[in-house]
């Protein structure tokens, strides 16, 4: 068993890189369990730099990534939806691993970059309803861990916990999960938390880290310290990939401008991004069922309010970058 010492060894490298090597292909998501999975997320909380707190309760809508499938960035778009709905938004994330548009390289062409600096984020906050955390910014002392990482070819355990190391421990979460073993133990993990006040921890399918609109969705309900599980399917009758399957961010943010200028309204992309939305409204207590968050996510697009979100925030980011 690893003891908080072997943890912290690995974590910053202070080991020879054969023997963390072979610690992490020990780290198979299937083998771990709750208890490790918990003191893997506390030791590396304590490499975090300081982050301001923000003023309230917040959210975080993001996924683990690891499906395989080149997908839409629709936990980034659903973050602008939600900051257009009144709810504050704190989106932790980092740039592709997997997958070819991480969020943070889809934020970059946005004009919104990784680099802007930790320190006035919440200032972002409270001009735009949205501040984005870059996670190698928050973390920079695990750098050489994520570049030995890279090197493996498999996944394990440090895939899944980027979610769950966001520094300003957001009071609600819409968590998207990759892997079923994962998202049972974040769950649980996320019942122990005591600044949770409500989660929904999703996967769609067998490996989509978001609800999908096109089969079943498995759905962990996380609040008052209890954990409930449920099953959703909705059935989108749409051409599933109008774009191929290779999201490019290039692609993927021809999507975006679509959907912000209310030119796309029935798209798959429009119809995930505003089922995930509508899910996250409900975690907020926006609105009190899928169906009326589905809606209203569906209305900010087509009043312009995600336009002027997303317009917000390039302000904001001009005004600290010059």
């Amino acid at each position: 068993m690893l003891t908080d010492s072997d943890i912290d060894q690995l974590l910053t490298l202070a080991i020879p890189e054969a023997q963390a090597r072979e610690t992490l292909l020990q780290l198979a998501p299937e083998q771990v369990d709750r208890p490790l999975l918990d003191r893997f997320v506390e030791r590396m909380s304590r490499h975090c730099v300081p982050v301001p707190p923000p003023e309230g309760p917040v959210i975080d809508c993001c996924g683990t990534g690891g499906s395989g499938q080149s997908h839409y960035n629709t936990s980034t778009t659903v973050a602008f939806v939600l900051a257009a709905g009144g709810v504050p938004v704190v989106k932790f994330g980092n740039r592709a691993i997997s997958s070819k548009s991480g969020s943070f390289d889809f934020l970059d062409g946005l004009g919104l970059s990784a680099q802007f600096p930790v320190e006035p984020s919440m200032d972002l906050l409270a001009e735009a309803n949205l501040a984005f955390l870059y996670a190698p910014q928050c973390y920079p002392a695990l750098g050489a861990l994520n570049q030995l990482r890279r090197t493996l070819g498999k996944r394990t355990l440090f895939n899944f916990l980027g979610p769950l190391l966001n520094p300003v421990k957001p009071a609600y979460r819409l968590l998207g999960v990759s892997n079923s073993h994962m998202q049972a133990l974040m769950a649980a993990h996320l019942s122990g938390r005591q600044e949770n006040r409500c989660a929904w921890v999703v996967r769609g399918g067998d490996t989509l880290d978001e609800l999908t609109c096109h089969g079943v969705s498995t759905l962990y309900h996380v609040a008052d310290d209890q954990v409930v599980q449920s099953v959703m399917e909705h059935q989108y009758g749409g051409e599933l990939h109008p774009y191929g399957e290779d999201l490019t961010v290039s692609i993927n943010l021809k999507i975006f401008e679509d959907l912000v200028e209310a030119r796309d309204s029935d798209s798959v992309y429009h119809r995930m991004v505003c089922l995930n939305a509508g899910a996250a409204f409900v975690v907020t207590q926006k609105v009190f069922s899928l169906e009326e968050g589905v809606g209203l996510a569906a209305d900010l697009f087509r009043t312009g309010e995600v336009k002027n979100t997303l317009n917000k925030c390039r302000r904001a980011y001009a005004s600290y970058t010059g």
